[in-house]
């Protein structure tokens, strides 16, 4: 029997986008409506897409670094 990595989703759900982000699920949704996280809808249906959040993450990286040398 071989040994597979698990598969990790391309689309993120709000729950777990907040466990990946290691924050609330409603600030999640919080960030998502003040369009500071990026998401998709499919129906109802708010999903983050994992490259974007990589990302979105970088450039807040990005961001601090820049704050702090000023």
């Amino acid at each position: 029997m071989q040994n597979t990595p698990p598969i990790t989703p391309e689309l993120l759900s709000a729950t777990q986008t907040s466990e990946f982000l290691n924050i609330g699920r409603n600030r999640v949704y919080e960030l998502a409506h003040s369009g500071i996280l990026p998401f998709i809808r499919l129906g109802n249906r708010m999903l983050f897409p994992r490259t974007a959040l990589l990302r979105w993450i970088e450039t807040q990286l990005i961001d601090t670094r820049l704050e702090a040398t000023a």
